[in-house]
């Protein structure tokens, strides 16, 4: 596994390098410079990163044929290819937006099946209708048309932007993409249901490096994208139009002048791919048997990194799944997992809110919080650790080092659970404040009832107004005790400190503590103190 993970780290480390500019926040850094010298920039490192790639990706391709069908080892390695052949592509899309530059760019023309191809390319796409939880749909008015095209450039600029509808879409959305050939025109358009385009950022959508943001924090990206699927369209005697508003959805169209189409078959055809739904996956995972000791709740909206993530800490952990910070809240409230490692940029609710409100939560506030983001600057890691992280890890990050982070807190976390101890005086416990106030809370409400036989943990819970199964979950998680031994150790507690300092008798104290039958008073604090209470001194 560690082979694996310096081989992940190089690629996200690259790809973080080409596609986060936009995140560089160095004082060294003109933040100012001009699209020419990023592009200039950009172009250097390309140039550098394609031959570790070509090394990196042949001799996976070798592995992965050496690899039994569906086993670990060749999941992680086609991980990595995919990865591999993304940041090429990303470094294909810079280096031919130099070239446009400086007049160097080749148009390469084939004579080929539109309608299929189109098709073909759209079902290479079926993985991220069960991703993203969308609908995908292809209309062509023609079954087959011939044109004579630059196809390699014509994939590159009709994958952008299926991705991007994918990526900006809602869950349970639909994308719609329209083949049309006319006479001496091909028109192609692609219509998502998804979050939309705010109308005053329409036009910078098409600058290079344009992120919006300020809308759309969460959502990772270079900003090269839209501005390559421009240039190139109008390179190729075309055009890109866009259709959008903020929270509706939107359409944006590619229409070129193709001079000539072969129509091979006139008659239309369709081809639909409904999702599966993803979230099944995510409960199949989470319905797995808790046979291990501590249980870890991963957050993340990139299905390649949770399952990742999940390869790392299967063998050692539970895992829980959540793709964001909604379901987050939901599944820790129910679960109250031992520890959660939470991306930041992700849709609905971003990490910083999920851990604000999972520290202002009294179900889950005692959950220690790791934090993993792109974003490395000095202000983010602060308004991490404010939001209150118990750690904070930038991307990418090294599997063995996240690892040791998670067994550190974990034993952290126990070993204040060992220390646990009432000695009456709740202000010497070792809780952080928000523990502490629940702690002092229970302890509040069973001195109240402490002479009461009739009251038990459940009554507890209840005066709490927390299920018995998210108390029973709380308590142990903080004091390794089951809601019951915790209102016993109480009440033992208590007897023993009015045995030394009251003059009662037995019988006495333990109706202070809530006992009829003395008996039973003396074998429990016999079983919890070592000795009789007639012995204890």
């Amino acid at each position: 596994m560690r082979y694996f993970s310096i081989i992940l780290f190089i690629i996200f480390s690259n790809f973080q390098v080409v596609a986060g500019l936009n995140y560089i926040q160095s004082d060294t850094v003109n933040q100012n410079l001009s699209d020419k010298a990023k592009l200039s920039f950009f172009t250097g490192i390309s140039h550098e990163f394609r031959t570790p790639l070509t090394l990196i990706q042949s001799p996976l391709e070798t592995l992965i044929k050496k690899q039994s069908e569906n086993s670990e080892t060749k999941n992680v390695y086609e991980l990595m290819l995919s990865n591999t052949n993304k940041l090429k592509n990303l470094i294909n899309q810079i280096l031919d937006l130099r070239k446009l530059d400086d007049n160097e760019l080749q148009i390469n023309i084939q004579n080929l099946d539109v309608v299929k191809y189109v098709n073909d390319l759209i079902n290479s796409f079926e993985h991220y209708c069960n991703k993203y939880n969308c609908n995908l749909y292809y209309n062509s008015n023609y079954s087959s048309a011939y044109i004579s095209f630059d196809f390699q450039k014509f994939e590159i600029m009709l994958s952008n932007l299926i991705s991007n509808a994918f990526k900006y879409n809602v869950d349970n959305g639909d994308i719609i993409i329209t083949l049309v050939i006319t006479d001496k025109i091909m028109k192609i358009e692609v219509k998502d249901t998804g979050i939309g385009i705010p109308d005053e950022a329409q036009n910078e959508i098409f600058n290079r490096y344009s992120r919006l943001t300020e809308y759309y924090d969460y959502r990772e990206g270079s900003g090269i994208g839209l501005a390559y699927v421009k240039e190139m369209a109008e390179l190729l005697n075309g055009s890109l139009s866009l259709e959008s508003k903020h929270h509706q959805g939107s359409v944006f169209s590619l229409n070129f002048n193709i001079g000539y189409a072969k129509i091979v078959n006139e008659k239309p055809c369709s081809l639909q791919i409904k999702s599966n739904n993803a979230v099944k996956n995510i409960d199949y995972i989470n319905n797995t048997t808790n046979d291990k000791e501590h249980t870890l709740l991963l957050v993340d909206d990139n299905e390649e990194l949770i399952n990742y993530m999940h390869s790392i800490f299967i063998n050692n952990y539970n895992i829980l799944i959540a793709k964001n910070g909604n379901e987050a809240i939901q599944i820790a409230e129910s679960e109250i997992p031992d520890l959660i490692i939470s991306d930041v940029m992700m849709p609905e609710m971003d990490g910083f809110e999920l851990c604000t409100l999972l520290k202002n939560n009294r179900i889950t506030n005692h959950i220690p919080v790791i934090l993993l983001s792109a974003k490395n600057n000095n202000k983010a890691i602060i308004d991490g650790y404010n939001t209150g992280a118990d750690d904070y890890i930038s991307k990418p990050f090294n599997s063995d080092i996240l690892e040791l982070k998670v067994q550190n807190l974990l034993i952290l976390k126990e070993k204040l659970r060992n220390k646990f101890s009432f000695n009456i005086d709740t202000e010497k416990t070792i809780y952080k404040n928000s523990d502490q106030e629940f702690i002092n809370n229970c302890i509040e409400i069973i001195n109240k009832n402490i002479q009461n036989p009739a009251f038990t943990a459940i009554k507890l819970s209840d005066e709490l107004n927390l299920t018995q199964r998210t108390f029973y979950r709380k308590i142990k998680a903080l004091t390794n005790k089951t809601p019951g031994d915790f209102v016993k150790s109480y009440k033992m507690e208590f007897a023993a400190l009015l045995l030394k300092k009251q003059n009662l008798k037995i019988y006495e104290v333990a109706s202070e503590v809530g006992y009829e039958d003395v008996v039973s008073f003396s074998n429990t604090f016999k079983k919890y103190h070592g000795e009789l209470p007639s012995k204890f001194n």
